[in-house]
């Protein structure tokens, strides 16, 4: 099993998704920026450095949202996701093929990699609220 942590960066009541690049596993999915986590690595730490090397931005990692235990075809992913802020920086696509900041509603438009799916359908159900009152 692989654990992998993932960013719900929100930032002027956006969300910020990224797209894998043509040659990665699952080319042109979208996704959470995030990664694996490495060994004796936190997950938090683990979103710090990967956001970093992939975006090219520091993030400020918040509460613990929810986690998902996916089997794809040849692997079964463990994932971890956390809220987050925009700290600083500018966004650069370093290691996908482009992002996007979206609204809440916007979300179910994207073609996300299938862990991903239930963090989109939890946002849904419990944060719905939330970000139609911070328009």
């Amino acid at each position: 099993m692989i654990k992998v942590s993932a960013a719900i960066i929100v930032n002027n009541n956006k969300i910020l998704i990224a797209k894998r690049k043509n040659d990665q596993y699952f080319k042109d999915k979208w996704e959470f920026p995030g990664g694996k986590i490495e060994k004796g690595e936190t997950p938090e730490e683990c979103l710090e450095r990967e956001v970093k090397e992939e975006l090219d931005i520091v993030i400020k990692v918040g509460p613990f949202f929810m986690e998902n235990i996916y089997q794809y075809p040849d692997k079964k992913v463990h994932l971890l996701t956390y809220f987050a802020s925009l700290e600083s920086g500018t966004l650069k696509a370093n290691e996908y093929e482009g992002f996007r900041w979206v609204s809440f509603s916007e979300l179910d438009t994207f073609d996300f990699l299938e862990a991903d799916k239930p963090i989109i359908s939890r946002l849904k159900c419990g944060l719905e609220n939330y970000f139609e009152e911070k328009k």
